[in-house]
């Protein structure tokens, strides 16, 4: 328990900080939104309505 209170090392915290810092301009571009929508909504849609359309349809 005691290890997870101790700080990171200079070198691992400056990496860190670094790698935040230059995605943090990029993460959210109008392509990034465009994948998150597809993936995220568009795509699962799709399957369940092919899924419905190939005859799994609504448990009853």
């Amino acid at each position: 328990m005691a290890e997870r209170d101790a700080p990171l090392p200079p070198a691992l915290a400056e990496r860190l900080a670094a790698a935040e810092r230059d995605s943090a301009d990029r993460d959210f571009d109008a392509t990034s939104w465009a994948w998150m929508l597809i993936l995220g909504a568009l795509l699962p849609l799709v399957l369940i309505m092919a899924g419905w359309l190939l005859g799994a349809g609504p448990a009853t």
